[in-house]
């Protein structure tokens, strides 16, 4: 009885770990294919979408003029800032306001969908002194 036991506590562990895994991937398949459609909007390669740090490394320098600038993203609690302002120049660069970065911030998947197969167009990187300007004069 306790062999029974042990094996339905196995299966139910085992099946929940393959549903977390599954809806992982399922949101990683629609980030990448968001993100290849972008890609293809800015000039960039689609492929580049599927390669892990490459596509972030290419999506800051689609939307920030620097590539390395993603690193930014993966310093503990520096990465928080460094992603909000990742979401806001992202938005920017395909011509969404501010109120599109934060949904952008906590739902980069489904924004990423929305940018690359929306009708948003790449309108480039920002300058950042015009940035600051229609920041604090409300343009």
């Amino acid at each position: 009885m306790e062999f029974l036991m042990e094996l339905l506590a196995y299966s139910i562990i085992a099946t929940i770990f393959t549903a977390v895994t599954a809806v992982i991937l399922i949101f990683a398949v629609v980030h990448c294919l968001g993100r290849a459609a972008m890609f293809k909007k800015a000039g960039e390669e689609p492929w580049a979408a599927w390669v892990p740090f490459y596509s972030d490394y290419v999506m800051c320098r689609i939307t920030m003029t620097h590539g390395y600038y993603f690193l930014f993203g993966y310093i503990p609690v520096i990465g928080w800032l460094a992603n909000a302002a990742y979401a806001v120049e992202t938005s920017l660069a395909f011509g969404q306001g501010y109120v599109f970065s934060v949904l952008y911030f906590f739902f980069p998947w489904i924004c990423d969908m929305i940018l690359g197969f929306g009708n948003a167009e790449y309108l480039g990187p920002r300058d950042p002194e015009d940035q600051l300007k229609s920041l604090f004069k409300g343009k």
